[in-house]
């Protein structure tokens, strides 16, 4: 399965034989019927209202539904990192409105890696970084005047020693960058905050123990 946000809706893409069961009304599920068109009405309504709590496209080869629902974007690969501190402090900025981490799409031929300690040295003032192991992908979607990008985010464990000090990047619109200590009263405490966010840390806090 594959989950997509947008405008904070899941859209999940799912290899199945049969129709998977909803729990509420608001939870749509469609059968994918090989016709990438057939999506748009469905990611139009997503991007306009929150009518939904959740659509499921479904079809036996999950493979081609992930490629007809990509045909209908432009894909923009970005890499970022969930920093720690020697503390145990999390890095967080605070862009555009919300609470975020440190990400950034990459340059012409640059690798994930690179890109994800080079996006969290420019938005964030931190240049000491180790690089342990990769956390996840996330997925969301925008638009701009001309075209509908689709984000993959490629998530990165990171360290630094001590506590270093912060410069968020004003040019990328980021207001704060912060150290915060992460459990589930933060992230109830550290709104708004994007839907992939809170699931990169809660990603990264498991993957740790």
């Amino acid at each position: 399965m594959r989950t997509i946000y947008i405008n904070e809706t899941p859209l999940r893409l799912i290899g199945a034989e049969a129709a998977p069961a909803t729990t509420s009304p608001r939870q749509l599920v469609v059968k994918h019927m090989g016709k990438a068109a057939r999506m748009m009405p469905y990611i139009d309504a997503l991007e306009k209202s929150r009518q939904y709590e959740a659509v499921t496209f479904w079809h036996p080869d999950e493979a081609q539904l992930i490629r007809d629902f990509e045909s209908l974007f432009k894909v923009v690969p970005a890499a970022g990192g969930v920093v720690r501190n020697g503390e145990g402090e999390v890095l967080m900025i605070y862009r555009r409105g919300a609470w975020d981490l440190p990400k950034g799409k990459l340059d012409d031929g640059e690798s994930l890696r690179a890109a994800a300690i080079r996006e969290v040295q420019e938005e964030t003032g931190v240049m000491d970084l180790t690089l342990h192991y990769r956390l996840t992908t996330t997925y969301h979607t925008y638009r701009t005047k001309k075209k509908r990008i689709l984000k993959p985010s490629h998530w990165y464990e990171m360290s630094t020693p001590g506590k270093p000090a912060l410069i968020p990047q004003a040019e990328e619109d980021i207001a704060l960058a912060q150290w915060h200590t992460i459990d589930a009263t933060t992230l109830m405490q550290l709104q708004p905050m994007y839907a992939t966010i809170a699931e990169v840390l809660r990603y990264s806090e498991v993957r740790r123990y």
